[in-house]
């Protein structure tokens, strides 16, 4: 189950297979009709997110998303995303004898994922501005007090003679001058956080929603990590602190892959995960513990790559 603290946090998956460079694209149609509307739970985003799900369990299953009064049914104040388990175990070997099928997602979650996978642009990038500097050469007039040799009467000695005498006068020059004149252009939209920009561009403000859009990401990819675990044959996860902070973790290292999946260009796939790793899942220490381990880390017994670089998005 994926749990929020604060508005809701949840976790992350994986796609096999290595991920190309892209930009951001619309990877379902852009339609107004809301996922859950859909009479067999079969809408473009439940296709694609059973896709990614499926991925994730390396097995077929499915991403339901149930209206509101669906998941009210199901009575999971502050979920985005519930897995059925196995109906069945054996005691003995402590493993699973059937397989959990399907993941139910919050209205809440599938709206943000449709909004997301259907957007040209994404709601996680923000506007930039890059500075761009002019400069001209132009003409000036100003104003300068130069010596000016004048013949005027003077009185030398009693007698008054003409003579050439030094005076100051105002006039006005000319000059060229180099005027430069810096002016923000709006140039493409970069990843909200930790944008990678030089000195020359301004990032503007983000989405309201950032934080909603990362944990929808994260309830999908959290509980299609949840499926790969409920399978036949697999071992019986009994606490909590095991069951979810397992699942957490092994969504998380694959933030970037889902969000990818999902649409999102290269650079704001890794820069989504680095937002949720670096300021979301800390937090889950103090405030929902089950969700942490301390396991979760490059090299500790959580981490899906050990000595792959660039820890989780690598």
């Amino acid at each position: 189950m994926r749990r929020a603290f604060g508005i809701l946090v949840v976790v992350v998956l994986a796609l096999t297979g290595a991920s190309t460079a892209h930009a951001d694209a619309p990877v379902i149609p852009d339609t107004p009709d809301l996922p859950w509307t859909h009479p067999t739970h079969e809408s473009p985003l439940e296709v694609l997110a059973s896709g990614i799900a499926s991925d994730i369990a390396q097995r077929p299953v499915r991403v339901v998303c149930d209206s509101q009064a669906e998941w009210d049914a199901l009575n999971l104040p502050g979920a985005w995303g519930y897995v059925p388990p196995p109906r069945a175990w054996n005691a003995a070997l402590r493993t699973y004898l059937d397989s959990s099928t399907q993941t139910q997602l919050a209205p809440i979650t599938c709206e943000h994922l449709w909004r997301f996978a259907k957007a040209a642009s994404k709601p996680t990038k923000c506007p930039a501005y890059r500075t761009i500097s002019t400069t001209r050469r132009v003409s000036v007039r100003y104003r300068a007090t130069v010596p000016v040799k004048v013949s005027r009467r003077v009185e030398v000695r009693g007698i008054w003679v003409r003579k050439r005498v030094t005076v100051r006068r105002v006039v006005w020059k000319t000059r060229i001058e180099n005027r430069t004149q810096s002016v923000p252009t709006e140039i493409d939209p970069v990843p909200c956080y930790r944008p990678s920009v030089g000195s020359d561009v301004s990032v503007g403000p983000h989405d309201p929603a950032y934080q909603s859009y990362v944990f929808a990401i994260q309830a999908l990819a959290h509980e299609a990590s949840h499926l790969e675990d409920l399978a036949a044959g697999k071992p019986v996860l009994t606490t909590p602190a095991v069951f979810e902070s397992r699942a957490e973790c092994l969504g998380l290292q694959r933030i970037a892959r889902v969000a990818s999946a999902l649409g999102a260009a290269d650079d704001d796939a890794r820069s989504i995960a680095q937002y949720y790793v670096e300021t979301e899942y800390p937090r889950r220490q103090s405030a929902t513990p089950s969700y942490w381990s301390a396991e979760c880390r490059p090299g500790e017994a959580l981490d899906l790559g050990p000595g792959t670089p660039d820890w989780p998005t690598g």
